[in-house]
């Protein structure tokens, strides 16, 4: 049981990392496209 809620803790951060680069790479995109379109 204790294994099991470890693992799953692990997890839970594992996708939230990965979201979070996600994001940032989307917000990045954007920035590069708002750049672009002022020129």
């Amino acid at each position: 049981m204790q294994l099991s809620f470890a693992y799953e803790g692990e997890w839970n951060r594992v996708e939230l990392d990965a979201v979070s680069s996600i994001s940032v790479l989307i917000l990045c995109r954007n920035i590069v496209v708002a750049l672009k379109g002022e020129e």
